[in-house]
């Protein structure tokens, strides 16, 4: 069975959907395909324009060569999902910077949550996972990927967010069991949910610049910024078993049990020493 309904993502309607919410976004251009949304924006950053050096937003209605964390590859079917990327200057110190995408997927599970009802958490680093999603899958248990974060540094105090959201995929579209979308979340009641994804895709938008003007304005601290406490709050990896595997090919078992100071994950071995992990993947294996 396929879902009917697919987004209708476009320029003015978003860019009317940021105005309504008055969140200043002076560059909003929604392309038809994109490569790679992050990409093309860095490079249009980069470029002659000097608009999309300000606060500005890249949306694709289909990204043909779309890459996520470990340079993984994300590829989407068109008008199924949200694939956006935003580039927003910050005044931070460097090690703030490495709480941008775990701030950036507390504030989008709590938006979520708040707009549709699903209830939307993050796998550390930076997965978007649906809670109780299905039967048990090795390494996700009962959860599965909605979407997922890519953030990247640009100039000196430039950072690039990128998003990419399954949205209207039933599950045969989508590319691999441990996956889901919002529509399947939202079951019978998808319809009505997503409506053509402009006033959602501003609100997740506005959810973003808020957050990090919020860790701006606490100096990059997340702590004194609250986002600390909402990064813990919408955890799934948290007070779970894990496998840890490093990106160096080392692998470690343990209670993942805190964020470090640069928002690495806390985990305790069975001699009960604390390692954190910085880069790599990990597998959920029970709750505690």
């Amino acid at each position: 069975m396929t879902h009917a309904q697919t987004l209708d993502l476009r320029t003015q309607a978003l860019s009317n959907a940021l105005a309504a919410a008055d969140v200043p976004v002076p560059t909003v251009l929604v392309v038809e395909e994109a490569a790679s949304t992050n990409t093309e924006l860095a490079a249009l950053v980069d470029g002659s324009d000097p608009q999309w050096r300000e606060t500005s937003v890249l949306v694709a209605r289909h990204q043909s060569a779309g890459r996520g964390r470990i340079d993984r590859s994300w590829d989407v079917l068109p008008n199924s999902s949200f694939t956006f990327s935003l580039h927003i200057e910050l005044d931070l110190e460097p090690q703030a910077y490495t709480w941008v995408p775990l701030a950036v997927g507390a504030v989008l599970a709590e938006a979520l949550g708040e707009a549709l009802g699903v209830d939307v958490g993050v796998k550390w680093p930076n997965d978007l996972v649906v809670r109780n999603a299905g039967p048990e899958l090795e390494g996700w248990l009962s959860m599965r990927k909605v979407g997922g974060i890519l953030v990247q540094r640009v100039g000196t105090r430039g950072v690039i967010v990128g998003v990419g959201i399954n949205a209207t995929q039933n599950a045969e579209q989508l590319p691999v069991p441990t996956a889901t979308s919002l529509a399947l979340a939202l079951g019978e009641r998808q319809s009505s949910g997503l409506g053509d994804g402009n006033e959602l895709l501003a609100g997740l938008i506005v959810r973003i610049i808020n957050s990090l003007r919020l860790l701006e304005r606490a100096g990059g601290d997340p702590r004194v910024s609250g986002l600390y406490d909402r990064c813990v709050a919408q955890s799934v990896t948290l007070g779970t078993s894990v496998r840890a595997e490093l990106t160096d090919g080392t692998i470690l078992f343990g209670m993942a049990t805190g964020l470090a100071a640069d928002g690495g994950l806390i985990v305790a071995g069975g001699d009960g020493e604390e390692l954190v992990v910085t880069s790599g993947d990990v597998y959920h294996l029970r709750l505690h």
